[in-house]
Formats: C-alpha cells, sequence, structure tokens
C-alpha cells in the first residue's frame, strides 16, 4: 500500500506553511480528525445506510428515522453474524459479531440492510407498518440485496480511480485546496 496520500510531519508543515497557518493549530486540528477517522472503520456500508435511511423516511414520512450499527457479540447457537430490530418506524438497528473478520461482517450487515429495504417497500406496497410473515419471505430477497450491494461497493472502489475521482498524489489535493482560498 502506498504512502502517497498519507499526513505525516512533513507534510503537516508544508501544510501550515502554505495555508499560513500556526503550526499548533494544524496540529491541533488534524488530531481531532485522526479521533474521527478512528471510527470510520464502525461504519460499514455507510453509503448505502444513508440511500436507504432517505429511502424509508420517504416512504414511510417518518423524517426522524434512522439506521443504527453496532458491535456485538452474538453467541446465540444457529445465528449467522448478524441480527437486526426494526424499532416501529424509530429506527432500524443492527447488530453484528464484532469477532468475524471484515468481510463476513460486511457480508452480514448487507443481508440485514436488505431486511429494511424490503420492509420499506412492503410499506410503501400495503400501506402495512410489519407483518410477521417478511420474516421468513424475505431470507433469500435479503441476502440478494446484500449481494447487490457488496458486488456494487466493491465494483465502486475499484473503477473509482478511473472517475475523475481521485487525486493523482497529494501536491495535487494541496493545491486544489490551497487554490479555494482567496
Amino acid at each position: 500500500m502506498s504512502d502517497e496520500f498519507v499526513i505525516n510531519n512533513e507534510r503537516l508543515d508544508i501544510i501550515a506553511e502554505e495555508f499560513g497557518i500556526n503550526r499548533d493549530s494544524v496540529d491541533k486540528l488534524f488530531q481531532e480528525f485522526e479521533n474521527l477517522r478512528v471510527q470510520i472503520k464502525d461504519h460499514y456500508l455507510a453509503h448505502i445506510s444513508r440511500v436507504l435511511e432517505k429511502y424509508f423516511k420517504d416512504k414511510t414520512g417518518n423524517k426522524e428515522f434512522f439506521i443504527e450499527c453496532k458491535p456485538f457479540r452474538i453467541n446465540t447457537p444457529g445465528q449467522r453474524g448478524a441480527v437486526s430490530f426494526y424499532h416501529r418506524f424509530r429506527r432500524f438497528s443492527i447488530n453484528y459479531d464484532s469477532t468475524l473478520p471484515e468481510r463476513k461482517r460486511r457480508i452480514n450487515i448487507a443481508h440485514e440492510l436488505g431486511h429494511l429495504y424490503l420492509l420499506a417497500r412492503h410499506y410503501a406496497e400495503t400501506g402495512e407498518e410489519y407483518n410477521p410473515r417478511l420474516e421468513t419471505t424475505t431470507e433469500p430477497l435479503s441476502s440478494l440485496f446484500g449481494l447487490f450491494t457488496i458486488s456494487d461497493k466493491n465494483h465502486f472502489y475499484e473503477t473509482l480511480a478511473i472517475s475523475g475521482r481521485n487525486h493523482n498524489n497529494w501536491q495535487e489535493i494541496l493545491s486544489d485546496f490551497k487554490n479555494l482560498c482567496p
């Protein structure tokens, strides 16, 4: 893995100089950012979760609805690596097995998000908030939704570099942000 985009002490010096900001201020903001950044890894499939939140809000009219995803040690025999709970229009909770490898966590969470999508679709089609029959009838479809989600996510990152969104190097990023300042 390349260190091309890693912010290190040398780059912090350059940033402070280029923007005319005291190095202590740059260090403080960078440390605050790092404290946020370490939490990213616990936000699995955030792109699809955000889209599903909006989809559910639009279908149900509840603008306060949200999805939460939390690590949890699941010890129930026969359970896969995640379980989800629908809290009547308020939220959708996914608890995933924190001991699973990263790839398995993503697979299980994508499957649980499939249940939410199917629940929202059911509501949009019938006006019925919840039906216990959905639990058994959505199982294979939830896996299909998960499969589509993971395939799309992998494709997105594989092709991101050719989409014009990525910079070629760290200096280009610095230059682009420098150009935003008067």
